[in-house]
């Protein structure tokens, strides 16, 4: 992740169960959380049971990003089990998808959750350099 020279923020490598996270969190009210959580890991229940701690957290935050490749399948009428349990979970707190669209084949396993008040746009577009799409977030804030 990279931030803007002169903002005030704060990096922490945060513990999850069967994934990795990395947390800038800006101004005591903004937390943008990159993840990564393999596809080899079937059992999501203690992913979702330790992101749900951290979630608990941040529940006084304005604004929340979790970004990442988490090998979960949130296109619409997919056949990912695990999918249902962890949309559930994020909408509990408030945290919708910024998009649906597929970003690996015909899946959508890289994801921006965004919960704010302030406008914002999410883009997925082709990478040559992966076998992902890079997915691209803003987030306006208004004066």
């Amino acid at each position: 992740m990279y931030t803007k020279q002169g903002l005030n923020c704060s990096v922490e490598e945060i513990p999850l169960n069967d994934a990795t996270c990395i947390a800038v969190v800006i101004d005591n009210h903004t937390a943008v959380n990159g993840i990564y959580r393999s596809p080899s890991q079937r059992s999501i229940d203690p992913f979702l049971l330790s992101l749900d701690k951290l979630l608990s957290q941040y529940k006084n935050y304005r604004n929340l990003i979790l970004a990442g490749d988490l090998n979960i399948d949130i296109k619409s009428c997919n056949e990912d089990k695990n999918s249902e349990g962890y949309l559930n979970l994020l909408a509990s707190h408030g945290i919708l998808p910024g998009h649906t669209y597929p970003t690996r084949e015909s899946n959508c396993i890289d994801h921006l959750m965004i919960k704010t008040t302030f406008e914002s746009s999410t883009i997925v577009i082709d990478a040559p350099i992966t076998d992902h799409c890079a997915v691209l977030g803003s987030i306006t804030k208004t004066p």
